[in-house]
C-alpha cells in the first residue's frame, strides 16, 4: 500500500511540474493579453522559443493550421537550433472595427526586417490571422478605404 501511495504522489509531481500540458487549447494559467499589441507580443515569444501549442491560443483557426505546419516542419530540427530572440523595434497598429492591421519592425540575431501581423477579434478576444497575399501588398490607405465604416454607437 505504501508504494501506491509513493507512486500516486510521484505522478502527482510529475504532471505538476509538466510544462506544457495536454490540452493547451483548454489550458490558460494567465488571462490572455487582449490589445493587438500586447497579443503580437506574447504571440512573437512563443514563436520565437517554439511554443506552437501555446500560440495556438491566440491564433484563428487559420492560423492553429498554420502553426500546426509548423510545427511539423520543425520537428525534424534540434530543438536549440530553432529558438530565436525576436526584438519588437516598433509597431503600428491600426484597428477598423474587429480587424487589425500591425506593420512591425522586427530584429533577431540575424537581421532587421519587416513583418505584417493581421488580428481579427472574434468573441471579444484579438488572434492572430494569417493575412492573405493582397493583405501584405496593400498601402495603409487601401486597407482602411477597403474596410466596412465603423459602427458608431
Amino acid at each position: 500500500m505504501r508504494h501506491y501511495l509513493t507512486l500516486g504522489l510521484l505522478s502527482c509531481m510529475l504532471f505538476a511540474c509538466q510544462d506544457d500540458p495536454k490540452g493547451a487549447d483548454n489550458y490558460q494559467a494567465e488571462p490572455l493579453p487582449n490589445t493587438p499589441e500586447t497579443v503580437i507580443q506574447q504571440y512573437q515569444a512563443y514563436m520565437d522559443s517554439n511554443r506552437f501549442e501555446r500560440a495556438a491560443l491566440l491564433s484563428t483557426p487559420e492560423g492553429k493550421d498554420m502553426l500546426n505546419m509548423l510545427a511539423q516542419i520543425m520537428a525534424g530540427d534540434p530543438p536549440d537550433s530553432t529558438i530565436i530572440h525576436t526584438q519588437i523595434l516598433d509597431m503600428n497598429c491600426t484597428t477598423v472595427v474587429d480587424t487589425a492591421r500591425c506593420q512591425c519592425e522586427l530584429k533577431d540575431e540575424y537581421e532587421a526586417y519587416q513583418s505584417l501581423f493581421k488580428l481579427v477579434r472574434i468573441e471579444g478576444q484579438w488572434l492572430v490571422d494569417v493575412p492573405e497575399e493582397n493583405d501584405i501588398e496593400m498601402t495603409e490607405e487601401e486597407w482602411q478605404d477597403e474596410q466596412p465604416p465603423a459602427n458608431n454607437q
